[in-house]
């Protein structure tokens, strides 16, 4: 550890779990017990990370029991301990009709937290991220353009407290506690199901079946809104790959970028 702990966390043992380039995690034990550890990287504040802004909603979430409790942070030095919550034996199989109940009810609860006032501004986002690609393919430009308009002419409706990045790697445990705020704000509810629908990999017929269950879980945004959020949350995740492939020089990235492009530009009609 190049990082000094505070001193209730000092001596323990450090594994080191699976990270990336925003931040790198441990499994911290001591003898009165495990906790999880997180280092941040200067590379986060790059793609809009914003660790005071993060753990002020990790709190909260935490507070309402959708998050590990705080141990220990500081946000200066990217530094958060949490409690250690064991992963279960067996992972779900996230498309069977109990766990998208489960896990229509999980957004839906988040949904319904009350939170401060810290939005996501989705054409903000993109506008931050396409900021950072120095050498931008022409088509990325033209389907940014494309997807202001789609958000500028969307209707209004209720913004809502969001994680905006639930994905498997973010829910832990029995409990389903969700990890990773860092992009959770204030914000529309179709962007934070559409980016969940992705994650999770389900199909037409299972994305509507999760609406149907938060829907009845007490959420209340329309397929409609969903369906044209999907288009958004794929050409987020296609500009981060871009930023991640330009500022890391790592190939997967690039692979991950090439093959992202090749459907929006196909149902937007663009070539190169």
């Amino acid at each position: 550890m190049v990082i000094e702990l505070p001193g209730p966390f000092r001596g323990g043992q450090h594994t080191l779990l699976l990270g990336g380039l925003t931040n790198t995690s441990y499994r911290l034990t001591l003898p009165r017990g495990d906790y999880f550890l997180r280092v941040s990287t200067p590379f986060a504040s790059r793609l809009g990370i914003q660790r005071g802004r993060e753990l002020v909603l990790h709190k909260l979430a935490a507070e309402q029991g959708l998050a590990p409790r705080l141990q220990y942070v500081d946000a200066e030095l990217g530094l958060m301990i949490t409690d250690w919550v064991e992963p279960v034996i067996s992972p779900p199989d996230w498309h069977t009709p109990e766990a998208m109940t489960r896990l229509a009810g999980l957004v839906a609860r988040v949904h319904a937290t009350p939170a401060p006032a810290l939005t996501l501004d989705l054409e903000a986002h993109l506008r931050f991220y396409l900021a950072r690609i120095c050498h931008r393919d022409p088509r990325v430009t033209r389907l940014f353009h494309r997807m202001v308009a789609l958000l500028q002419r969307l209707p209004s409706i209720a913004p809502v407290f969001c994680h905006n990045d639930i994905s498997p790697a973010n829910v832990l445990g029995e409990s389903m506690l969700l990890v990773d705020w860092e992009y959770a704000g204030i914000g529309d509810p179709a962007f934070d199901l559409a980016c969940l629908i992705r994650s999770f990999a389900l199909n037409d017929d299972e994305a509507r079946q999760l609406l149907e269950r938060y829907q009845q879980a007490g959420g209340g945004c329309p397929w409609s809104r969903v369906a044209e959020m999907l288009t958004v949350a794929d050409f987020v995740a296609l500009l981060w790959a871009n930023v991640f492939w330009e500022h890391s020089h790592d190939v997967r990235y690039r692979e991950m970028f090439e093959s992202q492009l090749h459907q929006p530009c196909l149902a937007e009609g663009l070539s190169s």
